[in-house]
């Protein structure tokens, strides 16, 4: 009887893992979703060297193929497969950024995506450029919650949803983009449009006929995971966000404690490649599973797709002369924030915000350390690589604020790690651990303290000028003057005069650690 029992446990337990994963029947509907996420123009693969060996990471062609190779596989095994983009294409390189969006929505017509939300860095040269790239696209852009204030709708490049059929199932696809586009970008570039709250769009499209009688739902956002993981608490009957904004690379998906949403977001640059795999009882029509995980896209050597390269030479070679030029060397490598710089001043926010205050001839340098998109490598500088670093086209904009203003500018700045701002000419120690509004324990200007009632020169790039990011303290700033400088132009200047680059690492920013 014993042995009995025994049995009959082992049993449970096999019936329990098998539960995990339904068995198919070969009239279930099975449907693969492909994913990508903030791609910001990465065309190229970032090359990783250690002592032993190379690793290409990303890349066009390596995400090319994977898709070709997935697809393949997965129609063999009788899967409808879809194609998606979670937004922030381009902007970060030449061949992204030149002419805006075109070289990457001709990628996704090479690759045969299916649908696209449009991220924040999709605006970044104005809606006439996303009417330009936008009207070269074989695929819809979804964004419901991007609004004409003239007419109340979305504009005509863009659709609120689309409805998938396959084999008579009906998938909706929802776009939803960052409602706060306007301390994402320019305030000048996204006049004319409104970008509700992603709930209460949502909770209005959900409600549209065309979605109400959908099978399944599927939600293509660029907020970032915070906002998924409130919207998958709020909206419980959905069940899968695709994601993209925080370049989270989900390698297991999130589900809320009270939804039954998946959450997936594959990181950034071409990394990963995302897959999820869903099979619907033909029946029912309703989800029987879904697996879901993220692909690392790693080779020792380069990976080529040969359509994939020919259509990036047709935009990489009027560009090649100018960025692959040779600006200087650098003796070390500068690196951004990150897991060793979490919180404080890196080497490279070091870098640049001293010859951002060297240029203006200020007594203090800002600059938003999200603003720096790429480190900079030991060796050979290229123009290439200082324009990875700054791609934004922002300008020097300096001002005078009173000391009471910069130390609300730093306590904002140290109120979360999108926030931060490098800094030059003053330093500060802060503890994450007290209350918002008072975290910031020391500030000094040199050899002294900041004193709230002088005014200091101050210099910062024309994003954070305008109160980018939230930080509208900047606003306040008196004799402000645009001085048309190019951040890009400034570094590359200050590149070719003092070759080799080495700095020493100084703290500037220091945190309390916690006892």
């Amino acid at each position: 009887m014993k042995k009995l029992l025994l049995t009959t446990s082992l049993l449970l337990a096999l019936l329990g893992l098998i539960g995990c994963q339904p068995a198919a029947h070969a009239d279930d509907i099975r449907v693969t979703i492909l994913h990508t996420n903030d791609l910001h123009g990465q065309v190229y693969p970032v090359e990783k060297s250690t002592k032993d060996e190379k690793t290409f990471i990303g890349g066009f062609s390596a995400v090319a193929l994977k898709i070709r190779s997935l697809r393949a596989e997965a129609e063999k095994a009788g899967a409808e497969v879809i194609l998606v983009d979670a937004g922030d294409f381009f902007q970060g390189t030449p061949e992204g950024n030149t002419p805006p969006g075109e070289l990457v929505v001709e990628f996704f017509n090479l690759l045969r995506y299916d649908y696209v939300v449009l991220g924040n860095h999709e605006f970044d040269f104005g809606e006439s450029a996303v009417r330009k790239y936008t009207s070269l696209a074989k695929f819809p852009f979804l964004g419901a919650n991007i609004i004409d204030r003239k007419t109340g709708v979305t504009p005509d490049y863009v659709k609120p949803y689309a409805v998938r059929e396959v084999k008579g199932l009906k998938i909706a696809f929802i776009g939803l983009t960052h409602p706060e586009m306007s301390s994402l970008v320019l305030p000048k570039i996204e006049t004319g449009l409104d970008f509700p709250l992603e709930d209460v769009t949502l909770k209005k499209v959900l409600a549209e006929k065309p979605v109400a009688e959908a099978d399944f739902v599927v939600l293509l956002t660029h907020i970032g995971y915070d906002r998924d993981r409130r919207l998958a608490e709020s909206f419980p009957d959905v069940p899968l966000i695709i994601g993209g904004h925080s370049h989270s690379p989900i390698a297991k998906p999130f589900r809320g404690e009270h939804g039954k949403a998946l959450i997936c977001q594959s990181g950034c640059k071409g990394e990963n490649l995302g897959r999820i795999d869903i099979i619907f009882d033909s029946e029912t029509r309703k989800a029987k599973s879904i697996d879901a995980g993220i692909i690392p896209l790693r080779s020792t050597e380069p990976p080529r797709d040969e359509e994939t390269e020919a259509l990036i030479e047709k935009y990489a070679a009027p560009l090649r002369k100018y960025f692959e030029a040779r600006a200087g060397t650098a003796e070390q490598e500068f690196v951004r924030g990150g897991r060793s710089y979490g919180g404080v001043s890196s080497p490279l926010g070091n870098l640049v915000t001293d010859i951002m205050r060297s240029a203006a001839g200020v007594d203090i340098a800002f600059h938003n350390r999200t603003g720096m998109r790429a480190d900079l490598p030991a060796g050979d500088i290229t123009i290439r690589h200082l324009y990875e670093v700054s791609p934004f086209g922002n300008t020097l904009v300096t001002m005078e604020l009173k000391g009471a203003d910069l130390r609300e500018v730093i306590e904002y700045s140290v109120s979360g790690s999108q926030f931060l701002l490098e800094i030059s000419g003053i330093e500060f120690t802060y503890d994450p651990k007290r209350d918002k509004g008072s975290r910031v324990l020391e500030v000094a200007v040199g050899s002294n303290q900041l004193d709230p009632e002088k005014t200091y020169t101050v210099v910062t790039n024309s994003f954070i000028a305008d109160g980018g990011d939230g930080h509208v303290v900047f606003v306040k700033g008196k004799n402000v003057k645009d001085t048309g400088v190019n951040m890009l132009d400034s570094t590359i200047e200050h590149v070719k005069s003092h070759t080799p680059l080495k700095a020493a690492y100084e703290p500037r920013i220091r945190k309390v650690k916690p006892k």
